[in-house]
């Protein structure tokens, strides 16, 4: 009976012992102080890499907690406190060490800026506005990559920005460019003039007239005008204007030719699917200036 009684006795204590432990497992405001600490984490710049463990611990917890299980939800939770307690950790001395240096770098960058008009400097605000980002999301790690390589870019649109005042008074007047069609059947003549004035106006005029293929005759003319700005020795047109002056088509049908005439229009452009780019050197070496 003695040796009975020490058993039950024995039991009735581990019994007892494994309620409190189970009992005494994690508050559910713990949990969501947990989850709060992990959002504050995340916003101030913690990449989800470093906090996606936790919040899987913290989950797991939750749920043991809900199957009586308080062992495994302490244990979970305890998980979880030291992966934010390292991420705190590791972000402070981040931020401490990487901040200051993207800060230098940003101002540095926005000096650079300074310098740049047209293409360039609407390139270089794009680009400013991904490291600016960065910054407000307090993502100091991205925003120094970001810097380092967006400063190797803003030394290439310097040197583009140099090129386009170089380029600039050598585009300026009237360029003409004839060219025959001699392929394939044609017989044909298209014209284009361009003119750049020094206040950023383009004025454009394309025609052609001829035999373009055996059984078609064509006869058009646009005049166009926007404005242009360099990128480098690129002139870069946006075309906001353009009339119709002639379209006329004669088409070989049963060896007669019938005629077909387009109706003129002077429209306004603000798709921007009339803009296009020329090349300084294929106006050197396809057009002359007036």
């Amino acid at each position: 009976m003695k040796v009975l009684a020490r058993i039950l006795s024995v039991l009735a204590v581990s019994c007892l012992l494994f309620v409190m432990l189970a009992g005494c497992g994690v508050s559910e405001k713990k949990l969501s102080d947990a989850e709060q600490r992990m959002q504050t984490l995340q916003a101030n710049g913690v990449p989800d890499s470093m906090l996606t463990e936790a919040r899987v611990m913290i989950a797991q917890a939750r749920t043991a907690k809900k199957l009586g299980n308080g062992i495994g939800a302490k244990a979970d939770y305890d998980s979880a406190m030291s992966i934010l307690t390292k991420a705190e950790g590791s972000y402070g001395a981040t931020t401490a060490e990487v901040q200051p240096q993207v800060e230098a770098a940003r101002k540095a960058l926005g000096e650079k800026k300074l310098n740049l008009s047209g293409a360039n400097l609407k390139e270089a605000d794009s680009l400013l506005g991904v490291i600016d980002a960065l910054v407000n999301a307090k993502n100091w790690p991205d925003a120094k990559a970001k810097c380092q390589e967006i400063t190797a870019i803003f030394a290439g649109l310097e040197k583009d920005e140099q090129l386009a005042k170089e380029v600039k008074p050598k585009i300026i007047g009237t360029w003409i460019g004839i060219f025959n069609d001699k392929e394939n059947g044609a017989k044909a003549v298209e014209k284009k003039q361009y003119t750049f004035a020094a206040d950023g106006k383009v004025d454009i005029t394309e025609e052609r007239s001829g035999l373009t293929s055996p059984d078609l005759k064509e006869d058009w003319k646009f005049q166009s005008a926007g404005r242009y700005e360099l990128k480098g020795d690129t002139i870069l047109i946006s075309v906001t204007h353009e009339k119709r002056l002639k379209m006329v088509y004669q088409h070989l049908k049963q060896k007669k030719w019938v005629k077909d005439e387009k109706p003129l229009y002077d429209s306004v452009i603000t798709s921007g699917k009339k803009d296009r780019y020329v090349a300084f050197g294929d106006l050197k070496d396809n057009f002359k200036k007036k």
